[in-house]
């Protein structure tokens, strides 16, 4: 018996389930409505709280299935791989069919999803919107690496007003419910989505809807991306009001879907309390049934009033090339399936009329998913890959460069594909580029590094990829390629003085040995304070480390520098 599941999806024959501490696959093999057949895939998930609790399976571009890990996380264990990891501030992604798992940028109390281009948010009680603007996995390939907040929040102040139009209902003796028609904050933010689907109206692309349950409505925003980050907007006509409101105060709003037929599906889940018991005053806790309302949940559809909703589509019934042909669906459900079942169906036949809609369709987001079902497949080739990363849309091209590292090894001609990515006009591409230049060999890989980084010194998360794409073996190339990029003028000191502290957390010598030596000219026997800053941070760095810097004295470096470094 399932005592409290999270989250439910459709996988193969069978669904898949959150509820702590597992995750399960419960399948129905004789037809007689019961799941005859359970297989715990996952365990480990914090147990407590059930707002606190592993929830919200969402397909990714990238073929993992995503979860939010809660903000109580765990060490969670693969039963089918014996792998343990922690996801202790973190969101989750796995495989459930050959029972991989991995630990995700997050994390969201409950609700993780993503927009149609593959951009993560999440959300937490009183924070409807946060984006995860870097990809953990390849952050931590650099233990030295301090990235900037991963977390960051997409509405502040005066933008987190809401507006119910019920009597807000509370039994926490600090809680200080609205006035019945007065704004109000939000304080039981869940379940945040980003629509995508077309049937609403050109307006209500790229807006987000969230459940706020304690005040008994569906916030609505207009997503705008700036560079890598994200701002938010209330949409035209909705300045003090909601997009759906009521005056039923056990009106719970939770989960909240866009269907495949176009419309929002919302899960209402219909309580007189809303509160976990921990919250309730022990004296009203003796008086209320906390139960109210349990048997009556129940789920809309809403649609635009004047616009039926599309037909329901049977995708089990469709033949391998219908299939490729919904991956260019105005419908992101449909998309997602679509990919998610050619992928279950690993059908060689498939791959040419992939490879055709990657190469001619007109839709950029038909175009998008061929590439990620192609990669699903090891269907990818360089003469696929390439024309990709000079796809005319940016979200191609990112995802293009996010699957160089398919191909091993990296021919030629997708190397200087790539580095033709370094100067992107699109921000997003820009960083993927510098994720994925990290994976190369080629020394030119390193020297790109290195003119990001000077490009991008002022730009912490563009930065941050880059120094993530830092390893042993390119160190010197990096450093190499910011002092040459800079023609003779003194490099950025911050940055320069970061780049050294990665070094010498490395205990890379010689890279330190070389720089330093370049650092020993000085004008008229002085030392400028862009080298005195960048020798700091070796300092501290060394420190850190327990190191003594003479065991980076050597003759190439200038013994005035040693000096200086010694005092």
């Amino acid at each position: 018996r399932l005592q409290y599941p999270t989250g439910v999806t459709v996988w193969r024959d069978g669904i898949l389930v959150c509820a702590a501490p597992e995750i399960i696959y419960a399948e129905d093999t004789n037809g007689d409505g019961q799941a005859d057949r359970r297989e715990v895939l996952y365990r480990g998930f914090h147990q407590g709280n059930p707002q606190h609790q592993v929830n919200s399976f969402v397909w990714g571009l990238d073929n993992w299935v995503h979860l939010a890990g809660a903000d109580h996380g765990g060490t969670i264990e693969s039963l089918k791989t014996g792998q343990q990891v922690s996801i202790n501030g973190r969101d989750v992604r796995i495989r459930p069919d050959t029972g991989a798992i991995d630990p995700q940028t997050g994390w969201s109390q409950f609700g993780r999803t993503r927009d149609d281009w593959g951009h993560w948010f999440g959300t937490s009680s009183e924070d409807p919107i946060l984006h995860f603007p870097l990809a953990d996995q390849w952050l931590r390939r650099n233990p030295h690496l301090l990235p900037p907040a991963c977390r960051v929040r997409v509405m502040q102040g005066d933008e987190l007003a809401v507006y119910p139009i019920s009597r807000v209902i509370s039994h926490w003796e600090d809680y200080r419910p609205p006035e019945t028609g007065q704004p109000h904050r939000f304080t039981s933010a869940c379940g945040t989505i980003v629509y995508r689907d077309s049937l609403f109206g050109p307006e209500f692309c790229n807006n987000t809807f969230t459940s706020e349950p304690a005040l008994n409505l569906i916030h609505r925003r207009v997503l705008k991306r700036h560079g890598i980050h994200f701002s938010s907007a209330r949409p035209a006509g909705e300045t003090h009001t909601e997009f759906l409101a009521s005056t039923d105060p056990w009106f719970r709003p939770t989960s909240l879907r866009t269907g495949p037929d176009g419309g929002l599906w919302v899960a209402d889940m219909y309580r007189q309390v809303i509160e976990h018991p921990d919250w309730i005053d022990d004296g009203d806790e003796q008086t209320l049934d906390l139960q109210a309302g349990s048997r009556r949940g129940r789920i809309y559809r809403v649609r635009p009033a004047q616009t039926a909703c599309r037909p329901w589509p049977r995708l089990d019934e469709y033949s391998t090339e219908q299939l490729v042909a919904e991956l260019a669906s105005l419908n992101g459900w449909r998309r997602d399936r679509a990919q998610q079942m050619l992928i279950w169906q690993n059908d060689p036949a498939a791959i040419p009329p992939l490879q055709t809609m990657l190469t001619n369709n007109p839709s950029p987001l038909g175009r998008l998913h061929a590439l990620c079902t192609l990669a699903g497949l090891h269907g990818l080739t360089a003469e696929l890959l390439n024309p990709a990363m000079a796809d005319r849309h940016a979200g191609v091209r990112r995802h293009a460069a996010r699957l160089v590292e398919t191909l091993q090894p990296v021919p030629e001609s997708t190397l200087m594909a790539l580095l033709s990515l370094v100067d992107d006009r699109d921000a997003m591409v820009q960083l993927e580029c510098a994720y994925a230049l990290g994976q190369m060999d080629d020394p030119r890989a390193g020297q790109a590094l290195g003119q990001m980084a000077l490009r991008h010194a002022d730009d912490a998360y563009r930065l941050a990829a880059v120094v993530s794409s830092i390893r042993a073996d390119n160190l010197d190339q990096v450093l190499a390629s910011v002092f040459v990029g800079q023609a003779g003028q003194a490099p950025p000191g911050p940055l320069l003085r970061r780049l050294l502290s990665v070094a010498a957390d490395m205990g890379d010598r010689t890279a330190l040995v070389r720089v330093l030596a370049r650092l020993s000219h000085t004008v008229d026997g002085q030392y400028a304070t862009w080298q005195l800053s960048a020798l700091a941070g070796v300092l501290d760095a060394l420190e850190r480390q327990n190191l003594s810097l003479a065991a980076f004295e050597t003759s190439s470096t200038d013994a005035q520098l040693q000096q200086a470094l010694k005092r």
